[in-house]
């Protein structure tokens, strides 16, 4: 039985800035995971994070949206599920402020489903579909009347009209995470809210019997504080925030641009 987990984020973690894993982190953890249990634990959809486990190559469940969705791919099995709670109300609103907030496609992530507007903002249908799962195109009507529930709602808006956007959600919706991404001015991103990835790890552990002493888990943001605080070795980015430094054990001497999680487990190859 395998006796250690091995815990990895993506976004400011394992993946560069550019959203790629390096060869020499993927060989790395292909490696590690044949002795160890090694999980995605991310806000991501399973949508935009299962080829980074295609790529890595492990078995394990993964961990969505903060740990509000756990899917196993190998028996194609959900292990948990709860959406946000205003998707209804939310639509709704969206549908009427279609025209003011110049909104030109929304993507709809519901477990391994993935519904659409349509193709505009390439970018946008790049990060959110699969090849290997399903994504259905819609109108904003049909999205009301036939998804009954949703973990995430993204959405391309004008850029002018994003921070009045986002002031609103918060304003009028609660148990949500709104947030824009890095480097784009035209996404607002709706995501279930209230949920820790530290609660998800802790259930998957249990059912393998690894004490949290053997847990090591690496991340840079605020939604991985409990996660750092809570494992054996909590592993903060050298481009983490302050919460997430302050949370963790240990900082990486580089940052995800420079392989900081790959030259940080060289120290645990041995584990």
């Amino acid at each position: 039985m395998k006796s250690k987990m091995i815990v990895f984020d993506l976004d400011g973690t394992c993946l560069t800035n550019d959203y790629h894993i390096t060869d020499n982190l993927k060989h790395l953890i292909q490696e590690l995971s044949k002795d160890n249990c090694v999980f995605i634990a991310t806000g991501r959809s399973l949508s935009d994070a299962y080829r980074y486990y295609r790529q890595l190559d492990i078995n394990s469940e993964i961990i969505c949206h903060n740990g509000a969705f756990i899917y196993a791919p190998k028996d194609m099995r959900v292990i948990f599920n709860s959406y946000m709670e205003d998707y209804a109300n939310i639509m709704l609103f969206l549908k009427e402020n279609m025209g003011k907030i110049c909104m030109d496609n929304i993507v709809i992530s519901q477990g391994i489903n993935t519904y659409r507007l349509g193709n505009a903002n390439p970018f946008l249908c790049d990060m959110m579909y699969d090849e290997d799962l399903p994504n259905i195109a819609l109108d904003i009507d049909a999205m009301l009347l036939a998804i009954k529930g949703a973990h995430r709602i993204i959405i391309s808006v004008s850029p002018a009209k994003r921070m009045q956007l986002m002031k609103q959600l918060k304003e009028l919706f609660h148990q949500i995470d709104v947030f824009s991404w890095n480097g784009r001015d035209d996404i607002v991103d709706i995501s279930v809210g209230g949920f820790d990835k530290w609660d998800a790890i802790a259930y998957l552990a249990a059912q393998r019997k690894i004490e949290p002493g053997n847990i090591i888990a690496f991340g840079d943001g605020d939604n991985d504080v409990r996660m750092l605080q809570k494992s054996g070795i909590g592993v903060c980015m050298l481009n983490g925030t302050s919460a997430a430094k302050i949370a963790a054990k240990q900082i990486t001497q580089f940052d995800n641009n420079n392989d900081g999680v790959f030259k940080c487990l060289l120290n645990f190859v041995r584990i």
